[in-house]
């Protein structure tokens, strides 16, 4: 059986000491803050979110085809297949360049194998389904085997959260900016999910932080099943927030790791998001 390694992009938002000793590695993403272009490597939530908290202005670029070659190059040269977890295509169009750069460059390896996982998962649950499959690989199971895997189990990892501030959705266009502003007004706060084709979508609204706050650990634990005993949050620099639903999470059972949101998330939901991401028996709602 060939060698093969698991790859993704760090909007996942898996810590780095998750690689240590793992056939996994992570291209990373760039954004841009109050126009300065950074990589997500080294990226300090708090000071990223304390600058949109104090007016700043982020958004993000997809990785280009070149950064891509650059990252699955020197992996095929040394005798790797490659299998990427590639952040949803329903969200950014890094999906599409990592699909043409692996056609390239089997032409170029005929030798090796590329294949590239849309799995219509981003933040935590994108980072949950690495888990999952370099899980999966480590109990043995071949390139093939694994690549099955991701495709079958990607549509069972659940995703669910919450923005503070509804204005930060308009540049993902999940809502209108009069719906934004009313809904800001009222204090009204959307609980989201994340569709089969990885499509953030609305769910229901309730009137305060706590109410939705307490709505997701109901909702995580309905969907929950337990196939895997992991629990991934993820939060906008809101801590205590995070700890609280931690705690409300806590009687399923389960291994609970919080995690930051990633830049690459963060330009899109503003600060504040929080998120939860478990196995489920599927993403319906």
């Amino acid at each position: 059986m060939s060698k093969f390694i698991i790859t993704t992009e760090d909007a996942c938002e898996l810590p780095a000491s998750f690689y240590e000793g793992k056939d996994v590695k992570r291209i990373h993403l760039h954004y841009y803050l109050d126009g300065e272009e950074r990589s997500s490597e080294n990226y300090d939530a708090k000071e990223f979110f304390g600058r949109l908290r104090s007016g700043g202005k982020a958004s993000t670029s997809q990785v280009n085809e070149f950064e891509v070659e650059e990252f699955f190059r020197p992996l095929l040269q040394d005798g790797y297949d490659i299998l990427h977890l590639a952040f949803s295509s329903a969200l950014s169009g890094t999906y599409n360049n990592e699909v043409s750069v692996a056609k390239r460059l089997q032409e170029e390896f005929p030798e090796r194998k590329i294949y590239v996982v849309d799995t219509c998962s981003q933040s935590g649950g994108q980072g949950l389904l690495v888990t999952l499959v370099s899980e999966y690989k480590e109990k043995g199971h071949s390139l093939e085997e694994c690549y099955k895997y991701a495709e079958e189990v990607k549509h069972r990892v659940v995703h669910l959260f919450t923005v503070n501030d509804l204005r930060w959705l308009i540049a993902t266009g999940r809502v209108k900016k009069a719906e934004a502003f009313i809904g800001n007004m009222l204090q009204i706060k959307p609980l989201l999910y994340t569709s089969d084709e990885g499509k953030l979508t609305p769910h229901t609204r309730l009137v305060s932080r706590k109410l939705v706050l307490n709505a997701l650990c109901e909702k995580a634990k309905q969907k929950y099943t337990g196939e895997r005993e992991l629990i991934y949050i993820s939060h906008g620099d809101c801590p205590a927030d995070a700890e609280f639903v931690k705690k409300k999470l806590a009687p399923l059972g389960a291994e609970i790791v919080v995690l930051d949101i990633s830049p690459i998330i963060g330009c899109h939901t503003g600060p504040d998001v929080l998120a939860i991401f478990c196995t489920g028996k599927d993403r319906s709602m």
